[in-house]
């Protein structure tokens, strides 16, 4: 019995050891020092072509689930050229958190990293779990992108990968937006078709029955959208704005929304400001399918300008 007792003991201060310093993160909320800390250690394996190290900052459950995970990673090791003169930090330690029934906590942080070698440059967009409560020795790295500056066109913006998220080692892949933000433009742009063709009904067609009965004068702030701005909008550039879907099961009822924020600069000369959410599954309540809540407010002409969410909208229809 006190052989079982002792050898017990000896894991749980195995498993302290190896999540102790992760532990001290959460307490401390510094992430982004851990996150600095891994990506050195990352660097540090990769140059040296150390596989066994590289492979032991992944998660077991990533290296476990990804298909060819040993072959990508002697891919890497080839990828990645030259001794680090320089990096910058430019993201790091974003904390985020996943729970449910199965998984239990799961803490994670993202980082995005653009290193200089002395022969190339590169950037590392990372995402790695620092906790996992129903398997306290699953921590590291879940995904990692990396990309040549070369191969990276958007020199001005940060690099997200494919913005898939893909467990695993993920090389040379680039999307220039999110499929959530994609989608998120083909109804913008569609529900804008229809306020410049001041199509009443097909407007009205894209809001939920919900959001239809909680305006007080639905039919007016309808009128206000339709006579909003004469002419087109220009088009979409990669400052006007996107959106971002979220899915939840509570209890065997889906839920998916869509939270979609856009600055819009018409052919006259004006600029207006969108905020909207909208359902696209909703099991608990169908009426609630559609655009929920649409809001509308001025904004200046400068597109990176801070949004006043105290100003008045001038458009409400539905509510949040």
């Amino acid at each position: 019995m006190k052989k079982i007792v002792s050898y017990i003991v000896m894991i749980i201060i195995v498993i302290f050891m190896l999540t102790s310093c992760n532990l001290v993160t959460m307490v401390t909320g510094d992430y982004s020092g851990l996150a600095n800390r891994n990506f050195n250690a990352l660097i540090t394996a990769m140059e040296n072509k150390d596989k066994s190290a590289v492979k032991a900052l992944f998660m077991d459950s990533t290296i476990n689930s990804s298909e060819n995970f040993e072959k990508s990673l002697d891919e890497l090791l080839e990828y990645y050229n030259g001794k680090m003169t320089s990096y910058d930090d430019v993201s790091s330690g974003g904390e985020f958190v996943e729970r449910n029934l199965f998984i239990g906590k799961r803490v994670f942080m993202s980082s995005y990293f653009v290193v200089e070698t002395d022969g190339d440059k590169y950037h590392f967009d990372i995402t790695e779990c620092v906790f996992d409560s129903l398997n306290p020795g699953n921590v590291g790295i879940k995904s990692l992108y990396i990309i040549n500056d070369k191969d990276f066109p958007d020199k001005d913006g940060y690099y997200h990968g494919d913005y898939k998220n893909t467990e695993g080692i993920n090389i040379g892949k680039y999307a220039e937006y999110s499929e959530d933000t994609v989608m998120s433009r083909e109804k913008f742009n569609n529900l804008l078709t229809a306020v410049e063709n001041k199509d009443k009904d097909t407007l009205g067609s894209y809001f939920s029955k919900n959001a239809v009965e909680k305006t007080p004068d639905f039919d007016n702030e309808v009128e206000k959208l339709l006579n909003l701005y004469k002419g087109t909008h220009k088009p979409f550039n990669r400052y006007t704005g996107g959106g971002s879907v979220y899915e939840m099961n509570d209890w065997g009822t889906e839920y998916k929304y869509l939270d979609s924020n856009f600055y819009l600069e018409t052919e006259e000369g004006k600029n207006f400001y969108f905020k909207i959410s909208e359902y696209l599954i909703n099991e608990e309540d169908e009426n609630n399918v559609g655009i929920t809540c649409l809001k509308v407010y001025n904004q200046t002409s400068d597109v990176n300008a801070e949004i006043d969410m105290e100003a008045v909208p001038i458009v409400v229809i539905g509510a949040e």
